[in-house]
């Protein structure tokens, strides 16, 4: 039996969180422009200085939100093949 590393605990624990934040981005996209417009909001000051603000209120808020979604799972997935790498390579 080979002892794992370090490298392999640290790849599988940061894999899995970005695994989560992957699929909850792609899940859940509506809700994260629902609460940033709620956020803008409460501080119409912030929001003045934001130079997003409007682009945020569009629909293709959503798509860029479920493209870094994308872009987070294939890191989670190179992540889990470079544990695998460490862990029995």
């Amino acid at each position: 039996m080979r002892s794992t590393s370090v490298a392999c605990h640290n790849s599988v624990l940061l894999g899995f969180v970005l695994l989560a934040c992957g699929i909850g981005v792609l899940v859940w996209p509506d809700k994260i422009q629902q609460r940033r417009l709620r956020s803008m909001d409460r501080h119409p000051t912030l929001a003045k200085l934001n130079p997003f603000s409007d682009w945020i209120r569009t629909p293709g808020f959503v798509v860029a939100v479920r493209l870094v979604g994308c872009v987070v799972l294939c890191f989670s997935f190179l992540l889990f093949y470079f544990a695998w790498l460490d862990c029995f390579g």
